[in-house]
């Protein structure tokens, strides 16, 4: 359903055809606005990285990569799940790619922790407000280590989404 501005009644409009259908698609988007959500399975092999610049976490389409159609709201964009690193005291970083360009700023980073000891299990937990135009856009996961492996565990069922709000 392309995008169409709602118009604004007076008091004496008349009720057309076209007003009916603009109004059924303003309660289309409010019942069931455009998302794609990805749940790894738990008995899925974990995800590792030993790339120190931002890698793709998982580029088959609809896993780590999702692509919608939006109406031009705002989309949130969700990344949890449970990760670590071989190393004590390395970094592993989320980023997350929009139409092929990173969104997490001048460091590039959505979200990330050190591992205090390695192997120690770390919580990642990334929520994003991000503004888009009309139209389809795809949203990838990126991440990197500073050094180490990083992996991010299958148990505990990791979770991308998208959703147009």
């Amino acid at each position: 359903m392309a995008y169409a501005p709602l118009t604004i009644f007076s008091e004496n409009d008349g009720f057309s055809v076209e007003r009916a259908n603009q109004l059924y698609v303003a309660l289309s988007r409010l019942v069931d606005p455009p998302y794609k959500i990805y749940t790894k399975p738990t008995g899925e092999a974990n995800l590792t990285t030993t790339s120190t610049t931002y890698a793709l976490l998982d580029g088959t389409a609809d896993k780590f990569n999702l692509t919608i159609t939006t109406y031009g709201n705002p989309v949130e964009i969700g990344l949890f799940g449970s990760f670590t690193n071989s190393v004590s005291g390395a970094f592993v970083y989320f980023d997350i790619e929009l139409d092929g360009a990173l969104i997490g700023g001048s460091a590039n980073i959505l979200a990330g922790s050190t591992v205090p000891t390695a192997t120690n299990v770390m919580s990642l937990a990334m929520r994003r407000l991000q503004a888009v135009s009309a139209g389809s856009h795809t949203f990838k996961v990126y991440w990197k280590v500073t050094s180490g492996t990083g992996t991010l565990y299958s148990i505990g069922n990791p979770q991308f989404y998208v959703r147009e709000i």
